[in-house]
């Protein structure tokens, strides 16, 4: 790790301008009370060297120790060393912190599994490390097209960038019986790429190779190393898995790096694909432009019909005018995903495109259909095997839920949305113990993220412990400050209003009716505040506008977890509540 990631690491930034403010704020104290007092003359002074003089002590502290709910303690050598007591970054109103979860056990080995670490960025023009990061993701891309390899998802290995953790402790916190790590070099047409792969337990290189090449010449690189991953694990590889991974995406190199910009654009938001509006629109001119280049380059319609798809979810709108707009841009996503497999019927993620359209739509035997072939297709992309996972527990299928769900937590282990699905499908299966674990790992591995929070404090509640669940959900509410998913609001909502703080749920039941002026608000959410809030009359006026027109998209999964009754409300299991929530949900589906 570099000094500058180091000291981030160890908070002394956050110490040094903690330490300024306060010492400003004892020089103001000084200054007001010297007077009155009748204080010598040289006191200013010695107050002034005396800050000055513990400015770098305060420093010095601050890289050596860290304080925690259990006093101070050594700072870990690494971000993956095992602290004493490690805390959440998120701090709770009034200077509190949440302790988190107890250290994970390491999992067992999966069997012929390898993690591809981050490949080193060597190319002399900075503006070009999207490729080094392309460049990893594809090759993860290409080796999770062998069905008999298990291979980590990017998100779990990508906190192993600039590592100097020993490739055993990295495999076996992932699980891994190898580790392939490498460089990428990308100048003008040409491209360098270094790979070695290496036994955890011995840490003897299997193999290593060296490719100088011209861009065009990538997709080869990229398939001969997932075959030499294959067989290094022996693994079986079927002469059309071959075939398959020996297919040219594209032949424009100028339409594959704009294709690798709009991938690495997407990625440094995170998992949320198009959360924020400026990404979506820089990601998806340069998908228009890579088409452009190459009409007939498949990946990129799916990655485009992906984010013309979650607008509706992160930005549908107002109310009067979502038909429209749901319309014409569900349109353009399935003509891109359609055109996609008429290129490429083998694209699992288009196939996961598709169902969650229909998913979303409430048209459950075609998104069951459509998951069923994505997974038949990509066994082992934990993003489709999640939301595979949801989409059963949904419609009763809890085994093959929880299966699901349990095989993407194996091939994404530090994923926090991973985790977040699993708590989510543990939940509605009606597994609080598993479901509260969940939850935790979620928050411990996005402590910024606050419906992690959120959902840890539910589950608290229904675990009795009620101040913690508190705790949770304040730390939530200051996370959630910029908010716009009225889902989340109503969340939050009931979180407060089941732990009987009215005030704070109808606190923020005000800022929920202020986004209702500027955003379309389904009907779900609105139930859901109002179940909060404890208005029963309200709350079941609002389920049976859903139940009657559930509306698609935002609050999908929230309308879901009511049906279930996720929350465990008692009066959602009224008669009347009950009646109404059998009506929700895939009713064109007879599980």
């Amino acid at each position: 790790m570099s000094i500058l990631g180091e000291i981030k690491r160890r908070k002394v930034f956050q110490v040094a301008i903690a330490y300024v403010i306060a010492a400003w704020l004892i020089a103001q104290v000084v200054d007001v009370i010297n007077e009155p007092l009748n204080l010598p003359g040289w006191f200013d002074t010695a107050v002034l060297v005396s800050l000055g003089l513990g400015f770098p002590i305060a420093v010095i502290l601050a890289w050596i120790f860290d304080v925690t709910p259990k006093g101070v303690v050594r700072t870990p050598s690494s971000d993956n060393e095992v602290a004493p007591t490690s805390v959440e970054d998120a701090a709770q109103p009034g200077g509190e912190t949440l302790a988190a979860s107890a250290p994970v056990e390491p999992p067992k080995v999966l069997r012929n599994s390898v993690a591809v670490l981050p490949l080193e960025n060597l190319s002399p023009n900075p503006d070009d490390a999207y490729f080094a990061a392309g460049i990893h993701e594809e090759i993860l891309n290409y080796v999770a097209k062998i069905r008999d390899v298990n291979v980590i998802a990017r998100t779990s290995v990508k906190r192993y960038q600039d590592t100097d953790k020993p490739i055993g402790e990295i495999a076996a916190e992932l699980g891994v019986g190898t580790i392939m790590e490498g460089s990428v070099r990308y100048a003008g047409e040409r491209v360098r790429v270094t790979a070695q792969l290496i036994d955890a337990a011995t840490e003897n290189h299997l193999w290593s190779e060296s490719y100088e090449r011209d861009i065009a010449d990538v997709f080869a690189i990229q398939a001969d190393i997932a075959e030499k991953i294959a067989a290094a694990l022996a693994a079986e590889l079927s002469s059309a898995e071959k075939e398959n991974l020996e297919k040219l995406p594209t032949n424009s190199p100028e339409a594959y790096a704009l294709y690798l910009r709009a991938m690495a654009i997407l990625q440094e938001k995170g998992a949320h694909i198009g959360s924020s509006v400026d990404a979506r629109s820089t990601a998806q001119s340069h998908l228009d432009q890579a088409l452009v280049a190459d009409p007939e380059f498949a990946l990129a319609y799916v990655m485009r019909a992906n984010i013309l798809s979650s607008t509706l979810n992160q930005d549908p709108g107002m109310q009067e005018d979502f038909a429209d707009r749901r319309a014409e841009l569900e349109d353009r996503a399935r003509s891109d995903l359609q055109r996609a497999l008429a290129l490429n019927p083998d694209i699992g993620a288009a196939y996961d495109g598709l169902a969650r359209i229909h998913q979303f739509n409430w048209r459950g035997n075609e998104a069951l259909e459509a998951y069923e072939r994505a997974v038949e297709l990509a066994p082992s992309d934990p993003n489709i095997l999640i939301y595979f996972a949801t989409f059963c527990v949904m419609i009763g299928r809890n085994t093959q839920a929880i299966d699901l769900a349990q095989r993407a937590v194996e091939l994404d282990p530090n994923s926090g949305q991973v985790q977040n699905w699993t708590f989510y499908v543990h939940e509605v299966a009606g597994d609080i113990e598993s479901a509260l674990e969940a939850a935790h790992r979620a928050a411990e591995l996005l402590p910024t993220f606050g419906l992690g929070h959120l959902l840890v404090g539910q589950m608290e509640r229904l675990s009795g412990n009620h101040d913690d669940a508190l705790r949770h959900i304040r730390v939530a509410e200051q996370l959630m400050l910029d908010e716009i998913n009225p889902a989340f609001l109503a969340e939050l909502i009931t979180g407060y209003g089941m732990l009987d703080q009215h005030g704070d749920a109808k606190r923020i039941y005000a800022r929920f009716e202020k986004m209702a002026k500027s955003r379309r608000i389904p009907t779900g959410p609105w139930a859901l505040a109002h179940v909060g809030l404890r208005n029963r009359e309200e709350a079941l006026h609002w389920l049976k506008l859903t139940a009657e027109d559930p509306e698609p998209y935002v609050a999908h999964f929230t309308l879901m977890n009511m049906k279930a009754n996720g929350y465990r409300d008692p009066m959602l299991d009224e008669p009347e509540f009950v009646a109404v929530r059998e009506r929700l949900g895939f009713l064109d589906l007879s599980e």
